[in-house]
């Protein structure tokens, strides 16, 4: 950084309240610690995660009575910018699924008052992948010159870990329940394939049933801490990450970084993130999902080369990187005059 090394600068970053998820903030416990000593960081979380006026008003107060020098509000708060200096602001931008598959006018609304206006009150616009890019000037969000793109890192505990491949009955790691993480066409996928599935995140009674009518051996996790998680992708085989939208797709290089071969998208972001060379399907049709698996199982050449080409692609997302990317732009904020 070209900042003074004499002082220590103070910078705030802004997450949702505790409890609500973890995935944004496991993204920064990786790059904060690699922040130069010159930096003094503050991990400000809002008391509230619901949208209600009175909890908006005072998540703002708080937020507020933490500014610092530079305000990094991280994703989903963002209209917390209103109440920040506009010079010294950056909000982080993860998805626009609110706006991509809203609909009417409470879609309107979002886009208003949590991208649209949000945005006009920072200095700086960051997302985490080129996707994520097109679709914030697609929707008129924020001029094309204020965005900067700083991809998510790969936690430094995510290290290559070989394994003996099950091919008579592999594990297969799933990431994600939500409807855009694709678990009911990965199910109705696994029918004919003698297979354990294991699903990270809370499952509803209609996919049990789904379990159930398919006869599918699983385990479904919840709630698990990061060593946990780790410990999942350690054990699995394959990770299945065939999702249908995504801002960027951390299991993918957390996949390819522990060594795993991925069963993940051919559309965008999951492509750019997997890499060019990257055994990709098309997540809307069940037959290329089943297809997809039983190659990752039956041609070991196909998974040796995918395993080999995930170590390549993944280096590009350490940690240090990206750490260096928001110091950068840290640097920006502290060195100017407004």
């Amino acid at each position: 950084m070209s900042a003074s090394k004499s002082k220590k600068h103070k910078i705030s970053l802004y997450f949702r309240a505790k409890g609500a998820d973890y995935s944004i903030e496991r993204v920064f416990d990786s790059i904060i610690p690699k922040f130069d000593l010159n930096l003094s960081v503050s991990q400000v979380y809002v008391p509230h995660y619901l949208i209600r006026f009175t909890y908006i008003l005072q998540n703002l107060i708080h937020c507020k009575n933490n500014k610092s020098e530079v305000n990094h509000i991280t994703g989903v708060i963002h209209y917390c910018a209103f109440i920040l200096p506009y010079s010294k602001t950056i909000i982080t931008i993860h998805d626009l699924i609110s706006v991509e598959h809203g609909k009417g006018l409470k879609k309107i609304i979002f886009w208003f008052f949590f991208f649209y206006l949000p945005l006009k009150k920072c200095k700086y616009v960051t997302c985490i992948s080129e996707s994520v890019r097109d679709s914030l000037i697609k929707y008129k969000c924020c001029p094309a010159s204020k965005i900067i793109v700083i991809p998510n890192p790969v936690s430094d505990s995510f290290v290559h870990f070989p394994t003996v491949f099950n091919q008579e009955f592999p594990q297969i790691l799933h990431i994600g329940t939500r409807p855009n993480k694709n678990l009911d066409s990965v199910i109705k996928a696994l029918i004919d394939i003698p297979c354990h599935l294991v699903i990270i995140g809370e499952i509803g009674t209609s996919e049990q049933i789904l379990l159930k009518e398919n006869r599918i051996k699983y385990t479904n996790k919840k709630n698990l801490s990061d060593d946990e998680i780790l410990k999942e992708y350690i054990d699995c085989d394959i990770v299945s990450f065939p999702s249908l939208y995504e801002g960027f797709g951390v299991p993918i290089i957390e996949g390819q970084a522990i060594g795993r071969p991925i069963l993940t998208s051919n559309i965008s972001p999951m492509k750019e993130v997997a890499g060019e060379n990257y055994y990709l399907i098309n997540p809307y049709d069940v037959r290329a999902i089943a297809k997809g698996f039983k190659d990752l199982i039956h041609n070991s050449e196909l998974r040796s080369n995918l395993i080999a080409e995930g170590l390549l692609n993944v280096k590009k997302y350490n940690s240090d990187s990206i750490a260096n990317m928001y110091m950068e732009l840290y640097s920006k904020i502290l060195n100017s005059k407004t």
